[in-house]
């Protein structure tokens, strides 16, 4: 296994302990305050990958895999940073961006909560760029996949007429206009979300990996 502190030869393990612990505490935190902003706002959206993904990360911490997160990170962090943006850019310049739909309450106790929420993701990536992804990675992803399709397919409620096409996480209008789409889902996800995510977190490893010698040097 593939443990947090293996990537970090030069930090004490008692500091890496720690700073698991901070962020197992934070991620739980973060997990509460979805619950409490759902409750008050009678919004339940428990099932958005967003919602559940502070508990979660909360487990991998205290684990401390590092390709179980980044595998995990694979799913949400683009998707994460895209709320955000798009949310900012309508509370700052009114602009709505990418045709999103803000089919939530708009108001300060649901939208403050969410923006904390959303920023989970790059927490959690903040603490992790600097390890490189590895295949297993990839494979973790593709068992997260499989995961939240059964959750969904067991316990969310159909959205379309026939009873076979289901607001899945990353579905888009367009998405669900292509035949069998439920059935594929997974590979759809797999495929244009994925792996752009790994790839990107390839790119920023072996961007700090580049830039540290050059940094030591100075």
């Amino acid at each position: 296994m593939e443990a947090l502190s293996t990537y970090q030869t030069n930090t004490p393990r008692a500091r890496l302990r720690t700073l698991r612990r901070v962020m197992t505490f934070v991620f739980l935190a973060i997990q509460m305050l979805v619950i409490v902003r759902n409750l008050e706002t009678d919004f339940f959206s428990f099932y958005w990958y967003c919602d559940f993904t502070p508990g979660v990360l909360a487990v991998l911490f205290l684990i401390g895999n590092v390709q179980l997160i980044k595998g995990f990170l694979n799913l949400g962090l683009g998707a994460q940073f895209g709320y955000l943006v798009v949310v900012l850019s309508k509370i700052l310049f009114g602009v709505g961006l990418f045709g999103f739909v803000f089919d939530f309450p708009f108001t300060v106790r649901y939208i403050l909560p969410s923006i904390i929420i959303h920023l989970t993701t790059l927490f959690a990536f903040s603490v992790t760029y600097h390890v490189r992804p590895a295949r297993s990675a990839l494979v973790y992803s593709f068992v997260y996949l499989l995961v939240i399709y059964t959750i969904v397919l067991l316990f969310a409620q159909s959205t379309g007429t026939t009873g076979t096409n289901f607001n899945f996480i990353f579905a888009s209008k367009t998405l669900h206009a292509v035949p069998h789409y439920t059935q594929l889902w997974v590979p759809l996800a797999f495929v244009l979300v994925v792996l752009p995510t790994q790839a990107f977190q390839y790119v920023v490893y072996r961007i700090q990996k580049t830039r540290g010698p050059r940094n030591r040097r100075r």
